[in-house]
């Protein structure tokens, strides 16, 4: 081939190719370098070929031309070479040297190629990968901060990243364990205490079957012996072509929220369908709140129902307890049988009113130091006598037993309560075992539990040997009106009020039971840590009934039959009665009439004035006056958290002859008492 045939075919080459004397002068360039370069021959021959390179590489493409042509070996750089319009472009050159037949280079000839695309290719590709970077550190770092625990695996399932808050949660930390050895190594089990197939894990699920997995529970037994609730939620990802690239597991710990929720849910079983999102959205704040205002609505219907019930059994059984009183001895029984049977029945009206205050703990309570062995001990016989031949008591003492304070006759009601409980849960007859107990209850077990102050306890638990109860039922057993008696056979309260009384009185309350085992309900009431007089050590004049001596009482109250039964008893009494059907009418009558009143007897629910701003008033007007209160519903100026406020007398209604007697000598008296030390 001709040298014209050679740079005709180099003329048509895409390279920009040239040639070269042995010591690098440049002699022959191809049409292709004149056309990029713009440069004419004279401008660019020998050495002056340079003027087109970048002056940042210039001076290293020189040397390191130089170095091959005294070698004579090959040679290759990348570099950018200027254009016609004075732009730059990347160019991967190379030279190789021409010999004759002895080996001496006669010539060089060299090519370059636009490599402008591939270099910017990997410049954006070295980008891609520095942001990725970037992106991938923020998102570590973004996980390592979290409150949920995050997991992650790759195709495999085999774990490839965990952050501080799972590390936290399960205690260990552990990467590159497949699906198979997740519940081995970080010791999870199922809700009920099994160990957790793995093939049957949230995060297992989802990068072996695509799944996706929302709000799983199981535990977790940390190396310390702690054991965790956890809830969590797993989800596979791909990438944009569809390729699996792993799963994502996010977990926290749910033990408080389990606990209060399983506190709770005996009070909300039937509202478990309604509340059961709004659960998992608000936590125990929710349920918590949800419950108050639902014992705060039972409260208050219970509480205008009482006040007015009260009200209309206090004028029923006290004209129909005058009534007795006043047939004569020779009556026709029959008459008498029937005032009877009627007290009787309003007697229930009022015992089921009581029942009702009760578990809406809005029942005045007056606490008194108890013995609780010498209370079970005076029970004997009531217990006897309830419970029937079939029924074997067996009372379990505890020696050196913490005092408490308590109201002792409610005490007597929730333990007689759960005694006929038990009975009836052991129709064939069995045995029936109350025992007593110190306890202290630390702030482990008090983390564990709902609603309960850790300290010192006095413990009496009453156990039966009935059929037991039911899981489905277990839960439901303190709410309101629900019994599993047949009908007629129980008001569903029993259970409640005894739940509302230790409630009121700063306890709490705790069944076990089995089917086919019997059933246990513990009463914990706190140590009393203060010295009081013993229940039961009152005196002569509060036991005994006696008639008045001529002292002048004042009663005030709104509803008239309430008040013309009260002003009857009293005269019946032997009292002098002034009577009044408000605050003001009563304040009127102090300041007009010549002599003390010896005790006002004052409602304290009233229209306008209410019984506790009259006596504070009638105190100023006549200072040390005797007061004693009376009401239907003690959610009132004169009761706070159920408890009498301290130098609070009352009465609650429907009273009868007997009480109404025994509470004005035992207030006048007592106030007798302390004028004359």
């Amino acid at each position: 081939m001709s040298i014209s045939e050679l740079r005709m075919l180099a003329d048509r080459m895409d390279q920009l190719a040239w040639l070269a004397s042995p010591s690098g002068s440049r002699y022959w360039f191809n049409k292709r370098w004149f056309d990029y370069t713009g440069k004419s021959y004279g401008e660019v021959r020998g050495w002056d070929w340079l003027c087109v390179h970048h002056p940042d590489h210039a001076e290293r493409v020189e040397a390191g031309l130089r170095n091959c042509l005294e070698r004579g070996e090959p040679w290759e750089d990348t570099f950018p070479l200027r254009r016609w319009d004075g732009s730059f472009r990347w160019f991967l050159t190379r030279a190789f040297p021409v010999r004759d037949e002895d080996g001496v280079v006669r010539r060089w000839f060299g090519t370059n190629t636009d490599v402008t695309r591939q270099i910017e290719a990997e410049q954006a590709l070295r980008d891609a990968a520095e942001r990725f970077e970037v992106e991938a550190s923020a998102r570590a770092a973004l996980l390592a901060q979290m409150d949920e625990g995050v997991i992650v695996t790759d195709p495999d399932g085999r774990i490839t990243f965990i952050n501080e808050a799972a590390k936290r949660l399960h205690g260990v930390d552990q990467l590159d364990i497949g699906p198979e050895e997740y519940s081995d190594t970080y010791n999870l089990y199922t809700e009920d205490g099994r160990p957790y197939p793995h093939e049957q894990l949230p995060l297992a699920r989802a990068v072996m079957n695509g799944e996706v997995v929302s709000d799983a529970r199981w535990r977790i037994r940390r190396p310390d012996g702690r054991e965790v609730l956890a809830i969590g939620s797993a989800r596979p990802f791909w990438d944009a072509e569809g390729k699996l690239l792993g799963a994502v597991l996010t977990v926290r710990d749910d033990t408080a929220r389990n606990a209060a929720e399983a506190a709770l849910r005996d009070l909300n079983a039937t509202l478990e369908d309604r509340v059961a999102e709004t659960i998992r959205e608000r936590e125990v704040l929710g349920d918590a709140l949800r419950q108050a205002q639902k014992m705060e609505a039972v409260g208050q219907l219970t509480g205008g129902i009482a006040h007015d019930f009260n009200n209309l059994l206090t004028i029923i059984t006290g004209n129909l307890d005058m009534l007795r009183r006043a047939l004569a001895e020779g009556a026709e029984p029959r008459v008498r049988r029937m005032v009877d049977n009627a007290l009787t029945g309003a007697e229930r009206a009022a015992s089921l009113t009581q029942r009702l205050l009760a578990f809406s703990r809005r029942q005045p309570l007056s606490p008194r130091r108890v013995d609780m062995d010498a209370l079970l001990a005076g029970m004997s016989d009531l217990l006897a006598r309830s419970l029937g031949e079939m029924i074997d008591i067996r009372t379990v003492s505890s020696t050196g037993l913490w005092p408490v304070e308590v109201d002792a006759n409610q005490l007597e009601n929730a333990i007689l309560n759960l005694a006929v409980n038990a009975r009836d849960a052991m129709p064939g007859g069995g045995a029936l075992t109350i025992e007593t107990a110190n306890v202290t209850l630390d702030e482990a077990y008090a983390a564990r539990q709902a609603e309960v102050v850790p300290g010192d306890y006095v413990v009496i638990a009453v156990t039966d040997t009935g059929a037991g109860i039911a899981r489905d039922t277990l839960e439901r057993v303190f709410e309101p009106f629900f019994t599993t008696k047949d009908v007629d056979k129980g008001t569903g309260l029993g259970l409640s009020m005894v739940y509302g009384f230790v409630k009121q009185s700063g306890g709490n309350v705790r069944l076990y039971s089995e089917l086919g085992q019997g059933t246990t309900v513990k009463i914990y009431l706190p140590r009393m840590t203060w010295a009081g007089v013993d229940e039961g050590k009152a005196t002569e004049s509060a036991l005994r009934a006696r008639p008045g001596q001529c002292e002048t009482l004042l009663v005030v109250e709104d509803d008239p039959g309430v008040r013309a039964y009260s002003v009857e008893l009293m005269r019946e009494l032997g009292y002098n009665v002034l009577e009044a059907h408000d605050g003001p009418s009563a304040l009127g009558m102090i300041e007009r009439h010549g002599a003390p009143i010896d005790l006002l007897f004052t409602d304290v629910v009233m229209p306008g004035m209410s019984g506790r701003d009259l006596a504070e008033a009638a105190r100023r007007l006549q200072p040390g006056l005797p007061i004693l209160y009376t009401t239907g519903y003690a959610r009132s100026a004169i009761v706070h958290g159920g408890r009498l406020d301290p130098g609070v007398d009352i009465i609650t209604k429907p009273f009868t002859y007997d009480g109404l007697a025994k509470r004005l000598r035992e207030v006048i008296d007592r106030t007798d008492g302390e004028v004359s030390s």
